[in-house]
C-alpha cells in the first residue's frame, strides 16, 4: 500500500517510493530544477518529462496517462531540512495538471510544467505521480508513483542601507556625525563593516565602531567623504553580500554648510553682511546708512530724442 510507504513516519528513500518494476523512463522523469539543485529562483517553474510507454527513451509518452498529480511539500528551513517531508502535513499541496494541453491532437504531452511562487531560504520536496484515471490522488492502483525530488531556493542575502548623506561643518577643528546605517536579512550570521571609500587628501576618519551599522564618525578636514557600509552572510553555501554608500560634505562653518545645502539656501531678508544671521552687525550697517536720501531735489532734465506724435 503506497499510503503506508509515503505517509510512514520514517524517512523515505527514492527506492521506497517507486515500485521496483519501473524504470526511470516509465515514470515522470528529468525534473527541472534537477534533483538536489540549489539557488532555485523564486518564482520558478517546475518542469518534467511525462512517463514513456516503454523502456525505450525514444518511445512516446504513455497514452494511458490522463494527468499529473504534483505533490509539493511546505517550505523547510534550508539550514536544517528534514531527510524527507511529512506528506501528512496540511500544508502539503496536491496540484492536478492535465496531460494533454491540446485535446484536438489526442496525444499526451511529452512534458509538463507548473509555475509557482516559492519562499527564499527554503528546501522543498516534490513528487509527480502519473494519473491513469485514478479516483483520487491516493488511488494507487491507477497511478504511477513518482520519484522523490528536492531542491533549495535562493538565499536572501543581507540588505544594506548606509543611511542619509550629511552636510556638516568643523567645530574646533573636527566634526562628529551619526552614521545611521541598517543591515537586514540574511539567513545566518551576518557581519558588517564601515569602509572609507574616498576622503580629502591628508584627512583622518575615526569610525567609533566600524562593525556596527549605527555608529559615529569623526572627521578632521573640510571636503567630501564617501563612506561605504558593507555586509556579508558567509553561512550560506554561496556567501551573499551587499553594500551601500553615503556622502558627508564638511565645510568650514555652519553658514557655508547652509549655503551649500542640497535643500537650497534662502538668505534672511536683512542679512546685509551675508553671514546667514540678522544681528547687531547688520543693524550697524543699516544705521550707517540712516537717512541717506536717493530722491531727486530738482526737476531732472534729459534728452528724449525724437518724440513721435501719438
Amino acid at each position: 500500500n503506497m499510503d503506508n510507504i509515503r505517509f510512514s513516519d520514517e524517512a523515505l528513500t527514492t527506492d521506497q517510493l517507486i515500485p521496483v518494476i519501473l524504470v526511470p523512463a516509465t515514470i515522470a522523469h528529468d525534473p527541472q530544477p534537477k534533483n538536489g539543485a540549489k539557488g532555485v529562483p523564486v518564482p520558478t517553474t517546475l518542469n518534467w518529462k511525462t512517463a514513456l510507454e516503454s523502456m525505450d527513451p525514444n518511445s512516446n509518452p504513455n497514452p494511458a496517462i490522463v494527468g499529473h498529480n504534483l505533490w509539493l511539500s511546505k517550505p523547510y528551513d534550508a539550514m536544517n531540512p528534514p531527510a524527507a517531508p511529512d506528506w501528512g502535513d496540511p500544508a502539503i499541496q496536491i496540484i492536478q495538471i492535465g496531460a494533454d494541453t491540446n485535446p484536438a491532437d489526442g496525444n499526451v504531452d511529452p512534458t509538463a510544467s507548473y509555475t509557482l511562487t516559492l519562499q527564499k531560504n527554503s528546501v522543498y520536496f516534490w513528487i509527480v505521480d502519473e494519473d491513469l484515471g485514478a479516483a483520487d490522488p491516493h488511488d494507487w492502483d491507477n497511478l504511477i508513483a513518482g520519484n522523490l525530488w528536492t531542491f533549495a531556493t535562493e538565499s536572501s542575502g543581507p540588505a544594506v542601507d548606509a543611511g542619509d548623506s550629511i552636510v556638516t561643518w568643523l567645530k574646533d577643528g573636527t566634526t562628529t556625525v551619526d552614521l545611521g546605517g541598517t543591515v537586514t536579512g540574511g539567513v545566518g550570521t551576518v557581519t558588517s563593516t564601515w569602509i572609507v571609500a574616498n576622503s580629502p587628501a591628508g584627512s583622518a576618519v575615526d569610525i567609533a565602531n566600524p562593525s556596527q551599522a549605527a555608529t559615529t564618525a569623526t572627521l578632521d578636514m573640510t571636503g567630501q567623504y564617501l563612506l561605504q557600509l558593507y555586509a556579508i552572510d558567509s553561512s550560506t553555501p554561496q556567501p551573499l553580500d551587499d553594500n551601500d554608500l553615503m556622502r558627508i560634505n564638511v565645510y568650514d562653518d555652519s553658514c557655508q554648510a547652509a549655503k551649500n545645502s542640497p535643500g537650497g539656501y534662502t538668505p534672511p531678508e536683512f542679512d546685509f553682511n551675508d553671514d546667514c544671521i540678522v544681528n547687531f552687525l547688520d543693524f550697524a550697517l543699516f544705521a550707517a546708512k540712516w537717512l541717506e536720501d536717493a530722491s531727486i531735489t530738482t526737476d531732472f532734465l534729459y534728452d528724449a530724442g525724437e518724440i513721435p506724435l501719438p
